[in-house]
């Protein structure tokens, strides 16, 4: 029985060994008559391209294929002779191949620089688009290796490439562009989503998958890929890019001042890791800041943005529902008459005739020719000498109706150069030696009063051409020839 049994071992084993014998005798008939080389061409870390060699078998991928890496490039794949770019596991060559490494400057991820900046006076505006010349400053300031001369490196293009002053540059840039932007200077992961907006042929889904493979966005949200995105959408989508975690405990010694942004805001913490270049510890996935470079608090004041009029106050932030002197500001920091329908007709105005390359005092001369030329006389309503509080109706009813009278004139014109940052005063009291009820605007600039009435220079104009006075910025003796009185 025993022997029975050793003798069924015996020749089991024998039957193992033989298939084991069998086995590798296929194995290497397989690979000495089935494999491949696969040659990588690549930079080592001096920038002189080197060749490395494996062999596989046909239809699968190497197993001992170089892996270079760079301290400020990506490794975006392998480029065959045909120009198509492989990734590390789409290489599964069926003959001998000739493979280059495709590189691309890699995003600044360790050093924690401020990569978008504050607008003018300072504001960060983190509800405005954010425009194309912007992001492409902002991502040309994230590549140290974009100048870099090592190896196959892949043009950086798109928004990255485009040139200062094109006609684009202020453009809104949207998630369709930024996104796929983004996601050139890494390697596509393979992954695949079901969005509910972005279908599989669409021309950009794998970098939105790209995107949401790495965390940038998620999948189980709309992509709505040609929505325009603010300046704080992208402080939080650059964060996730750049893998970078925000500081809940930051001082606001370190952080400064953002006049248009305080800590109640609800991307705060993102924007001040965005615009704030600080040294930080990682402690799994929180980060501690060590240093920063606050940001310098702006001098406050009035000041333009196109044809809205703000103000930063003495803290440092922008004024809202507040005043400064005798200017209001609304919930948005804006300017405000106190009347809601004035100020959308003066914005309107402002708009027609002025441009950012004319000085406050163009601005200015710019309302008062308007105010001057662009309604027609009409009897209203008459004020006693000193009245106030008339201006926000009477220059509704002209720059609503295109009529009015002298009090309408001097309303419209008070109220477009109070909304351009001037201190107007708006009178009401009489002219000439008779005392005319009239109303008229005073200013105050550097200690020196003077007088604007685009009524009566509207009258020579239209009854006495032959001789124009001009009436814009009259000091007090030349005002004093039509005899005006305040009492």
């Amino acid at each position: 029985m025993n022997g029975a049994r050793k003798l069924i071992i015996r020749k089991a084993a024998t039957a193992a060994g033989c298939a084991v014998v069998a086995f590798a005798a296929l194995v290497s008939a397989i690979w000495t008559w089935d494999t491949c080389t696969v040659t990588y061409t690549y930079p080592d870390s001096q920038g002189k391209l080197v060749k490395a060699t494996a062999r596989t078998v046909r239809g699968f991928a190497p197993l001992n294929a170089p892996s270079p890496d760079y301290e400020d490039l990506t490794l975006l794949g392998w480029k065959d002779e045909e120009g198509n770019i492989l990734g590390e596991n789409s290489i599964k060559p069926h003959e001998d191949m000739i493979l280059t490494a495709v590189l691309m400057p890699a995003l600044e991820t360790e050093d924690h620089m401020a990569y978008l900046a504050p607008l003018e006076h300072g504001l960060f505006c983190p509800d405005e688009p954010m425009t194309r010349g912007d992001a492409a400053q902002m991502i040309r300031g994230l590549l140290p290796g974009l100048n870099t001369n090592t190896g196959n490196i892949l043009p950086v293009v798109g928004l990255v490439g485009m040139a200062p002053g094109e006609d684009q540059a202020h453009d809104p840039i949207t998630r369709r562009e930024l996104i796929p932007m983004l996601a050139q200077f890494y390697p596509e992961t393979g992954e695949t989503y079901a969005f509910s907006d972005v279908t599989a042929d669409d021309p950009d889904y794998a970098a939105f998958c790209t995107a949401a493979a790495r965390g940038w966005i998620d999948p189980g949200e709309e992509v709505v890929p040609d929505r325009e995105m603010t300046r704080g959408e992208v402080a939080v989508l650059m964060n996730r890019v750049l893998g970078r975690k925000t500081d809940p405990n930051v001082t606001a010694e370190m952080i400064g001042v953002l006049p248009d942004v305080d800590s109640s805001h609800p991307l705060y913490a993102d924007i001040v890791e965005a615009c704030v270049s600080h040294t930080y510890e990682m402690s799994h996935t929180t980060e501690t800041w060590q240093t920063s470079d606050p940001i310098e608090a702006v001098e406050p004041g009035l000041f333009m943005i196109g044809t809205k009029l703000c103000c930063i106050g003495e803290d440092g932030y922008l004024v809202k529902n507040g005043t400064w002197g005798s200017f209001s500001f609304d919930e948005n920091g804006v300017f405000t008459s106190g009347m809601p329908e004035l100020d959308v007709l003066v914005q309107e105005v402002l708009a027609e005739i002025t441009d950012e390359s004319m000085t406050s005092m163009e601005k200015l001369r710019a309302a008062y020719d308007y105010t001057r030329d662009s309604f027609t006389y009409l009897r209203r309503n008459y004020y006693e000498t000193g009245a106030t509080g008339w201006g926000e109706d009477e220059a509704y009813t002209m720059l609503s109706t295109g009529y009015g009278n002298c009090y309408c004139y001097a309303a419209t014109f008070y109220e477009l150069a109070r909304a351009l940052g001037y201190d107007a005063v708006l009178i009401s009291g009489t002219i000439g030696t008779d005392r005319d009820p009239h109303g008229w605007v005073e200013f105050e600039l550097d200690g020196q009063m003077y007088v604007c009435d685009p009524e009566i220079e509207m009258t020579y104009r239209r009854d006495r051409p032959y001789s124009i006075p001009d009436m814009f910025m009259m000091d007090y003796p030349k005002a004093s020839g039509w005899s005006y009185a305040r009492k």
